[in-house]
């Protein structure tokens, strides 16, 4: 589990819907890597320790390459991590 903060460009829709569309994050290279986000494929709002937030399953183009990572956004200190890259 990476567990690392990332910056995050979203949108929320009129229903109030959040959508992450591209993110940044520092890799193992020490360099940014930008991923677009192509599709949201589920959805979670959990609580944990009292925190509300919402995980994001999410298929991405980084590099050429596809790949699924999983995002969460903390909505209390509205804040992006990125918790894990599952392909």
């Amino acid at each position: 589990m990476l567990q690392q903060p990332i910056q995050v460009i979203a949108y929320v829709d009129a229903q109030g819907k959040l959508m992450p569309l591209r993110f940044r994050y520092e890799g193992k290279d020490c360099r940014y890597h930008t991923a677009y986000v192509r599709e949201v494929t589920a959805r979670k709002e959990i609580t944990f320790v009292g925190v509300e937030a919402q995980t994001f399953l999410c298929r991405v183009q980084e590099e050429g390459i596809e790949r699924v990572y999983e995002l969460k956004y903390a909505f209390r200190p509205h804040r992006w991590t990125l918790l894990r890259q599952l392909s």
